[in-house]
């Protein structure tokens, strides 16, 4: 295990200058961190893998408001570790961002890469903890290697094998309970994003794992849809065939380039329509911000669906993802 510790300054004082780096880079994850998956992924699951043990509900107390903390108004400082973990009987490897002198409760935000990608180039990439003002831990795994691929260069996430078996949802549940160990964790405030695969296996997350988590966030990817072999049933709603989920609906912050020619932007707009119709919304959106976000309206229960189709922007991080999708899990208290 290795440690960096990263003391980053004020906050105000840098907002300008990451807005800046992240629209000069991100052109460059595209071509060096993430190759993007097929539009249509179809990922054929190991026949052998070995059934994990039946998830154990996690039994948390709701955990009190957080006292007033002093680094409210500016970037903490965050320890970086590599971190192994077992799953489904498999070594599992995550880089954790976690606050050196947390303040009363804290969010948890998990950050899935695209195909081919890795925990420890997207966080050097993308760095959310920055934005969490100490308020989060931010924890991005590592996938199971592309056929071919040593473990953490070119990695992917399993969308087709059923709940029970599969090694990437035991992944997030070994996580999860492991960080509710570690750190004062509200357990109402669990959060998952990503970018390309990694933004369809948050939708599918968000669709097996929705008592566990509050929101989702999905950039540039589409699901859920029914793993291989499940008769989870389907409902029709506005011409799309939607998964019928087999736990609660979340909150939805869903992100799309609408010059995305790896993933079309219908499949975005599919997960937009997912959300609104099992949350209950009325089929109407209003403007929101940020821009160029829309809400759905008359959402149940206080959720949230947000669809951000962002002009010009291909198969890439928003370039106000950061600001954007941690402002909306924020929000969440």
């Amino acid at each position: 295990m290795s440690t960096t510790t990263r003391t980053h300054a004020l906050y105000a004082a840098t907002q300008s200058l990451l807005r800046a780096r992240c629209c000069v880079v991100v052109t460059a994850l595209a071509a060096c961190t993430d190759p993007a998956p097929s539009s249509t992924p179809t990922p054929t699951p190991d026949a052998a893998i070995d059934a994990p043990t039946d998830r154990a509900p996690v039994d948390v107390a709701p955990v009190d408001a957080a006292p007033a903390c002093p680094l409210l108004d500016a970037p903490g400082t965050y320890a970086l570790t590599t971190e192994r973990i077992t799953a489904a009987g498999l070594d599992r490897t995550y880089t954790l961002a976690a606050p050196t002198a947390p303040c009363g409760s804290l969010a948890l935000v998990l950050v899935f890469h695209g195909d081919g990608g890795a925990a420890g180039r997207t966080q050097r990439f993308l760095h959310l903890e920055d934005t969490t003002l100490g308020r989060a831990v931010v924890v991005y795994p590592d996938g199971l290697p592309i056929a071919g691929s040593p473990t953490g260069s070119a990695s992917t996430w399993d969308l087709s094998t059923p709940t029970d078996r599969n090694r990437d949802v035991a992944l997030f549940d070994a996580i999860v309970t492991a960080m509710q160990t570690r750190f004062r964790i509200d357990p109402r405030r669990i959060f998952a994003t990503g970018l390309s695969r990694g933004a369809y296996f948050s939708n599918h997350l968000g669709c097996v794992r929705g008592d566990v988590l509050r929101a989702i966030a999905p950039n540039s990817g589409g699901g859920p849809s029914t793993p291989t072999g499940v008769d989870a049933g389907t409902v029709s709603y506005e011409g799309a065939t939607l998964t019928t989920c087999p736990t609660p609906a979340v909150s939805a912050m869903v992100i799309h380039g609408d010059n995305d020619t790896v993933v079309a932007p219908a499949e975005g707009e599919r997960s937009r329509l997912h959300w609104e119709h099992f949350n209950g919304c009325a089929n109407t959106r209003a403007p929101e911000g940020p821009s160029p976000c829309e809400a759905s309206q008359q959402c149940r229960d206080g959720r949230r669906v947000l669809w951000c189709l962002v002009p010009d922007l291909g198969h890439l991080y928003w370039p106000a993802f950061r600001e954007s999708v941690w402002g909306f899990f924020d929000a969440m208290r």
